[in-house]
């Protein structure tokens, strides 16, 4: 429940609704497919938490005896080749006993034109900054073919999710720039006030949703909460999960301070001497 929840708030529900138009830009009209988007920004800003819900909100569906995966999630790991790119593919696509027949070539292009099989209407790739960044000069060409022919389909949209750097790549290469491409930089919230106070919020909803007898006064810790996150959502997520672990190993009706404390201890950066929740680093 805790390594799960999910919480809605104002960049939460943009980026959520840029995704949503990413899938389909028409409220009551078929998806048009072929089109490349980007929902780009630093790494544990919220992206892959807003990608994982539109796909858990839009599972897999049985249709004329036909399972189709309209949306699907995969997650771009460091260095993938072709080869892992295709079986991961067919994985999520509800394909993973594809054969090998005809050598690894013929394999990957079967598990590209099994998503038109699969109806499926939007491919998130997460983590894209590793489809042309850190990997040998001679690979970062076939990636781009991969994601060039799904687009080449005319079916299915592409959402890269990453760093923004990956923008930087679709800016130089005119096949995918060109595939309508348009980017939203996905940003945690500011030290402004009115982002302060909707962080404050935030904190607020979260608090409610633990599985605490009683409230953990959690908004009563945003200027702690934010100076450690720096707004990122994803950071803030990893020190209310280790407070809240160490407060359910301890049969405690709520999470207490110096639950806080231990979260933070074994995170702080070096050099970071800050007093976050009481916690001095040395």
């Amino acid at each position: 429940m805790i390594e799960n929840l999910l919480v809605e708030y104002k960049t939460f529900n943009e980026g959520l609704e840029f995704v949503r138009r990413a899938h389909n830009p028409y409220d009551d009209g078929a998806p048009v497919g072929g089109k490349l988007r980007g929902l780009l920004g630093e790494s544990r800003v919220g992206k892959s938490w807003i990608c994982q819900h539109y796909a858990a909100i839009n599972p897999p569906i049985v249709a004329e005896d036909q399972e189709l995966y309209k949306v699907v999630h995969m997650t771009i790991s460091v260095r993938m080749t072709p080869l892992e790119f295709a079986q991961e593919l067919n994985d999520l696509s509800g394909n993973p006993y594809s054969p090998m027949r005809g050598g690894w070539q013929s394999y990957v292009r079967r598990a590209l034109l099994h998503l038109v099989e699969a109806g499926t209407e939007l491919l998130i790739l997460d983590d894209a900054q590793y489809l042309f960044f850190d990997r040998r000069e001679d690979t970062i060409y076939d990636m781009f073919k991969l994601v060039k022919k799904i687009l080449d389909t005319r079916v299915t949209n592409v959402l890269l999710v990453g760093e923004q750097r990956t923008d930087e790549f679709v800016q130089r290469m005119a096949p995918l720039k060109n595939r309508d491409y348009s980017a939203m930089p996905f940003k945690p919230l500011t030290s402004s006030a009115k982002d302060i106070e909707d962080f404050g919020k935030l904190l607020g909803s979260i608090d409610k949703r633990l599985p605490f007898a009683e409230p953990s006064g959690l908004r009563g810790l945003a200027e702690d909460m934010y100076r450690f996150s720096g707004g990122m959502v994803g950071i803030v997520m990893n020190i209310v999960q280790a407070a809240a672990a160490e407060g359910l190993n301890n049969n405690r009706s709520r999470i207490l301070i110096e639950d806080f404390r231990y979260a933070v201890k074994t995170r702080v950066a070096v050099g970071d001497d800050y007093n976050y929740f009481g916690y001095k680093s040395r």
